[in-house]
């Protein structure tokens, strides 16, 4: 609700009387409800909504000015919005200040929003805001007066100076099943005590030395027909032989 909804009088009479009934009130950029008077009696105003929102210096104003007694405001909603210097009065001048009687679930506000029923020199009114009262034993559970006794509800088990224990090793609980695959992230670690692999390797026997190459001093034919180089370590001399029953060939011969 944006506009202006006012009964003012500006003579020496009293304003009069503003009824809402609305789901929803938005009073926004300065939109005002007022019933104010000069010099006469302030007016009333009684609001019922299930939601009130009032920002950017929106107001509820039942004001008397001069002589006159503050106006009597009335709101019941559900809930109430007060934010950027918005304000409920009731203020009177000379006369005394009028009353604002707020019925809501909940208020909330900025701390320059206002709500006041003040007078300059004369009494000041008041101001009563209440809660609707919530029947806070619906939302408890009656808990039972006769605990139960858990010590026959644990099994005795064998006693641990019986050679018995129990033993959870590594961060991730117990340790895999050996005879299942891998589940998840599981990590293999080689716990494997390489200690003796080290000492077995130096006992090996070292490699023995390369046999010294010796030069051919001579040739034969082997029994499947193929040529095989000889060496006579015990001869100096370079002689090549052949066996008694290959045929010696001129050397013209040997391309």
């Amino acid at each position: 609700m944006y506009p202006n909804y006012l009964v003012k009088n500006e003579g020496i009479g009293n304003a009069g009387t503003l009824r809402i009934n609305a789901e929803r009130v938005l009073l926004d950029s300065r939109g005002n409800l007022t019933a104010t008077t000069q010099s006469g009696e302030g007016g009333n105003i009684v609001l019922g909504a299930a939601s009130l929102q009032m920002r950017s210096q929106g107001t509820i104003n039942a004001t008397a000015l001069g002589t006159g007694n503050g106006g009597n405001i009335s709101i019941d909603a559900d809930t109430i919005v007060q934010l950027e210097n918005s304000d409920i009065t009731a203020n009177a001048i000379q006369g005394r200040g009028g009353n604002i009687s707020i019925r809501t679930f909940g208020i909330f506000g900025s701390p320059e929003s206002n709500i006041t029923a003040t007078s300059q020199f004369g009494l000041s009114g008041t101001v009563a805001i209440t809660n609707p009262e919530v029947d806070h034993r619906s939302f408890l559970v009656e808990l039972p007066q006769n605990l139960v006794d858990t010590t026959g509800q644990i099994s005795t088990g064998c006693a641990a100076d019986g050679g018995n224990t129990f033993s959870v090793t590594g961060r991730g609980g117990l340790p895999e099943n050996p005879s299942s695959g891998l589940l998840g992230r599981a990590i293999w670690w080689d716990n494997r005590d390489l200690s003796d692999v080290n000492r077995t390797a130096q006992k090996l026997p070292k490699n023995e030395p390369t046999p010294e190459i010796v030069e051919a001093t001579g040739f034969r034919i082997n029994a499947q027909g193929q040529v095989e180089l000889i060496a006579d370590a015990a001869s100096g001399s370079n002689s090549w032989a052949t066996p008694d029953n290959c045929q010696t060939l001129p050397l013209s011969s040997w391309r």
